[in-house]
């Protein structure tokens, strides 16, 4: 009797319906600890997990230890720079179909237009509510197929 043989796809791909099932995770790219707070609180009460790791240099360096649970990727743009564009590139390199919220002014349009090519982002501009960016997290999960 010969038992089926699971692949590393199979797992993933179970491991990424797993993380989905879950309410996926969303992680926040912010420096500001008290804006974290907040945010954390808006992303619970969507019915999503959340964690908070700081800046791009530490969620990216968590990102790559984990990066089938990550489903979205907050960024906060406090301003318009090439560091934002390469943060974002690098995190859909190591997780490729995230969904990435770009939160900053009208300035950062540019940065979603930059983006288009290689992720699925969205500009949430600020100033925001936290509801309205409860809806943008509930309407950006990946739809069943």
């Amino acid at each position: 009797m010969s038992f089926p043989v699971s692949s590393q796809l199979d797992r993933r791909v179970q491991d990424e319906d797993l993380y989905e099932a879950l309410g996926g995770l969303v992680l926040l790219a912010v420096e500001e600890p008290t804006i974290a707070r907040m945010l954390t609180r808006v992303v619970k009460k969507a019915g999503m997990n959340v964690l908070w790791m700081g800046g791009y240099a530490q969620s990216l360096d968590w990102l790559r230890g984990r990066p089938l649970e990550v489903t979205h990727l907050f960024v906060d743009c406090p301003a318009l720079g090439d560091q934002v564009v390469d943060f974002i590139r690098n995190a859909v390199a190591l997780r490729p179909g995230l969904r990435i919220l770009l939160a900053g002014g009208q300035d950062i349009s540019e940065v979603v237009e930059m983006l288009s090519e290689c992720a699925s982002a969205v500009h949430v501009p600020k100033p925001y509510l936290p509801t309205e960016l409860a809806w943008q997290l509930r309407s950006n999960r990946r739809r069943p197929q």
